[in-house]
């Protein structure tokens, strides 16, 4: 995904790629494929992909030093699998369960590397002056 973003060696940026935020992974495809046999019919998997798009988007909270699997964890179970099991008629079985834990571990790995990026920019800056 990286290549998407930054241009290689003699190429301009706009030759090269575009920026993705909306990235449909190939675990979401997945899942909505298990979805389809787990629920038995194209609406559960149509609810599964929903799912794990939204639960995708909010793994990004991560990104929030020490706070951000908190308000992940708190997000996803307070509001958005409510909602989500509500519109859809999905209910909560080992699938969805996957793609929440696999949310909050990703959610996880955002906030110790975006907590140790800020650790070096902070000891660079008190050891540099």
């Amino acid at each position: 995904m990286l290549s998407k973003i930054v241009p290689s060696k003699g190429k301009k940026m706009s030759e090269n790629s575009k920026f993705v935020l909306f990235d449909i992974s190939g675990l979401t495809i997945l899942f909505t494929a298990l979805g389809y046999f787990v629920y038995g019919s194209w609406q559960g998997a149509l609810g599964v992909f929903i799912f794990s798009f939204v639960i995708g988007l909010l793994k990004y909270v991560g990104i929030i030093p020490i706070l951000g699997p908190i308000l992940y964890w708190f997000i996803a179970k307070e509001m958005v699998i409510p909602k989500i099991f509500e519109l859809t008629g999905i209910y909560g079985t080992w699938l969805t369960g996957v793609i929440f834990w696999i949310g909050f571990g990703v959610s996880m790995i955002l906030t110790i590397v975006i907590l140790i990026i800020l650790v070096m920019l902070i000891l660079a800056a008190i050891f540099d002056s």
